[in-house]
């Protein structure tokens, strides 16, 4: 049987083991776990972003359709059980809600000019050393991609202050997409980049040129994945002290690890478990 694994679960694998084990083999979900404030404003950066790329492609984006799609992604967002009533929601929105302008303002005019495809789902086929060469789908979604004269160029969004170069270099996910590109249309050349544009500050965000996917890139790319996932194993896992531990919804059950204690007696108490994806899938079947 083949297995599935996002781009999503790889590169959790990729930044923590066991933070992966928590999420996607034990599958545990903090029961009270509010939206994060800087989540809500990469969502809503998203959304416009995807929604003029869908409806008006090739058309640049006017602030007030900007404004308009920013309140209704915040609004969503920010309207459940950590904002109940709708004051508590407005004022989470109005605080949060300049710095998706400021974000979405950033974004260069030549963006906006291109054709895009939004929401692709892309698959492709690796193997690990794990059952006789087992076979594995990954699948991933990235933000934009477009194909013109043979020239097919993937683009994400992310709505940081980081250097794009610095995610160009450090942060795989591109480099995935642009292989699973790679798979899909072998006869194109792929070239990739990241889109920073952070919330905060006036000034335009840094640019980085698309970098050219090389076969050697391509080569790199598979091997690092299939590697990756050869090593996934639920029962083998490590901490890796991170910055990323600053944020991450399973630091309570590391620290609790670290000073000898049992992370699994607090997770019965803070976490739920959510739905596999088999699971999700049979419930939007049968619904």
């Amino acid at each position: 049987m083949t297995r599935t694994i996002s781009v999503s679960e790889l590169l959790l694998y990729h930044d923590c083991e066991r933070a992966w084990k928590y999420r996607y083999h034990d599958r545990l979900v903090k029961v009270s776990q509010g939206r994060n404030p800087a989540m809500a404003s990469g969502t809503a950066v998203h959304y416009i972003v995807e929604h003029q790329a869908t409806e008006r492609p090739g058309e640049m984006l006017r602030p007030d359709d900007a404004h308009a799609l920013a309140l209704e992604c915040l609004n969503d967002e920010f309207r459940n059980l950590e904002y109940p009533d709708a004051e508590k929601t407005k004022s989470q929105v109005d605080k949060y809600l300049p710095g998706v302008m400021r974000a979405v303002g950033k974004i260069p005019e030549d963006v906006w000019a291109q054709d895009w495809h939004v929401e692709w789902d892309l698959d492709t086929i690796l193997r690990t050393t794990q059952a006789d060469s087992e076979e594995v789908r990954l699948i991933g979604r990235p933000d934009l991609w477009t194909m013109n004269d043979g020239v097919l160029e993937v683009l994400d969004v992310k709505t940081t202050k980081t250097d794009p170069m610095t995610y160009m270099l450090w942060f795989p996910q591109i480099r995935y997409y642009a292989m699973m590109l790679q798979d899909m249309h072998p006869e194109a050349v792929v070239q990739y980049r990241y889109l920073c544009v952070p919330t905060t500050g006036d000034k335009p965000a840094p640019q980085s040129p698309a970098w050219i996917f090389t076969p050697k890139q391509v080569r790199r790319a598979r091997e690092e994945a299939e590697r990756l996932l050869s090593r996934m194993d639920p029962e083998m896992t490590e901490m890796r002290a991170l910055r990323r531990c600053d944020w991450c919804e399973f630091k309570t059950l590391c620290t609790l690890d670290i000073t000898g204690g049992d992370p699994m007696s607090l997770a019965k108490e803070e976490f739920a478990t959510r739905l596999s994806r088999e699971e999700r899938e049979k419930q939007v079947f049968e619904d």
